[in-house]
């Protein structure tokens, strides 16, 4: 008998915040081995809330890191390649025009996803191989938009996609004396409540004080901090729980501290808007009284890994 071997596989994330790299062997069942996570801090969507449109230094930046990407997936061996496209892109008036110059650099075609597709990937990833039944909200706090999946065990139910991620709110905030500052963070959590009432209140009771997983570079850096270790191991995040006490003093911790040593847990790129995930994570918890959150780092690309296989002919 034949046996069916695993293929390797690229996914490329084209986030607000950052361009992300997998490269994994996909089983036949479904399992998918990581052999190269990384990512770029590119800033796609910065200035975006207030003009509309991606600056041409901000769109020079990412098709770099693409690019780079690109080379290191071929480079590892990859039969296929996703590139995909989420907040920034799907958003800006001139997304579809940038989308078209990406894929004509490249050679590669880019995938630009709605919220509501992005939040429903980010579940199968995320719930994969799940073999209970409970109730849980998955929440993907990104750079442009936020994406809450709701589901029973590894069943996805509905899904809903707020516009307010990170880079947004923390520009945004800037006007209420920034993030860092206590005018700003409880301006930027009566902004994150008002769009949650607006959204997402209709899940609450049903949701209410069930578990939170969670993917992003929010949730990644709060199990560091929790971990007590600066460095990112994925073996030591992943599947990191802190109860709703150790979610809200690490939260605290963060406001506290100043930016120099947030750099040292959190890097350069993201030391700015970490305060800003912070107070989306808070509200989220807040809001649906969620006793415990899990992080996850089988984020999207996991999702897309899955994408990338050739389709059948005639499919």
């Amino acid at each position: 008998m034949t046996r069916v071997q695993s293929e390797r596989r690229a996914a490329i994330d084209v986030g607000t915040n950052s361009v992300r790299l997998l490269v994994a062997d996909v089983h036949p069942d479904g399992r998918v081995c990581a052999l190269v996570q990384r990512g770029t801090i590119t800033r796609l969507g910065e200035g975006l809330d207030a003009t509309g449109r991606i600056s041409p230094a901000a769109a020079a930046r990412t098709l770099k890191a693409i690019q780079a990407a690109l080379a290191e997936a071929r480079a590892t061996g990859a039969r296929q390649v996703v590139l995909a496209a989420t907040s920034a892109l799907r958003s800006a008036e001139n997304g579809p025009e940038l989308s078209r110059e990406i894929g004509e650099q490249t050679g590669v075609a880019v995938r630009i996803l709605s919220g509501d597709e992005e939040a429903r990937l980010v579940f199968q990833a995320v719930q994969n191989g799940c073999e209970d039944n409970n109730k849980v909200i998955v929440i993907d706090i990104g750079g442009g938009s936020i994406e809450f999946a709701f589901g029973n065990g590894s069943t996805f139910l509905e899904a809903r996609s707020i516009d307010l991620g990170c880079v947004i709110l923390y520009e945004r905030a800037s006007a209420a004396g920034g993030i860092e500052s206590e005018s700003g963070y409880v301006a930027s959590r009566a902004w994150i409540l008002d769009a949650l009432q607006a959204n997402i209140l209709s899940f609450r009771d049903e949701f209410s004080g069930v578990l939170i997983r969670g993917v992003g570079g929010t949730f990644t850096a709060f199990a560091m901090l929790h971990n007590g270790n600066p460095r990112y191991d994925p073996s030591e995040v992943d599947g990191t729980v802190l109860d709703r006490q150790e979610q809200a003093q690490i939260s605290r911790r963060l406001r506290e501290m100043p930016l120099d040593q947030r750099r040292h847990w959190v890097g350069e790129g993201r030391a700015d808007l970490v305060l800003a995930g912070a107070a989306i994570l808070d509200e989220a918890v807040q809001f649906f009284g969620a006793p415990r959150v899990q992080v996850s780092t089988h984020g999207l690309r996991y999702a897309l890994v899955h994408e990338a296989a050739p389709r059948p002919t005639g499919s």
